[in-house]
């Protein structure tokens, strides 16, 4: 055990649990802009987590962004796919492998739905009509 201002001899490097809110659907997507928070902790006795280091790659990007501490929390609201990339690093200098995170955001109306042979179907989003009409196969 350390002595009060000494760090001990810490070579486990700390973890980090991640939550998204609001939650994908159960296909894997959000319909709105995910915020991720990124929670880090060390091992009993460790020296402590000094910082988060994530980057974002893909639909949206980001530059390698560090924050002080064991908390971060990220929003990703471009749409399509997002590769959160992060890991966090432990006073004593010792770095989490890094892990990876896809967030899948589409926020546009689909048109997708059971249509019977001979009928039609509209509907608008984003500003444009889309048109369906289904014919039975002889």
């Amino acid at each position: 055990m350390a002595l009060p201002g000494e760090v001990s001899a810490d070579s486990t490097p700390p973890t980090t649990s991640i939550g998204a809110s609001p939650g994908q659907n159960a296909n894997g997507w959000n319909n709105t802009s995910a915020t991720v928070t990124l929670n880090a902790t060390d091992n009993p006795g460790g020296s402590g987590v000094r910082q988060i280091q994530f980057v974002l790659a893909a639909a949206q990007n980001s530059g390698l962004q560090t924050v002080t501490g064991n908390v971060a929390s990220i929003t990703i609201s471009a749409q399509c796919i997002s590769v959160l990339s992060y890991f966090a690093k432990d006073n004593a200098g010792n770095l989490e492998q890094t892990q990876k995170l896809m967030v899948k955001i589409d926020e546009i109306a689909h048109l997708a739905t059971k249509i019977s042979p001979g009928a039609t179907e509209s509907r608008a989003s984003a500003g444009k009509t889309f048109s369906l009409a289904v014919q039975a196969e002889r």
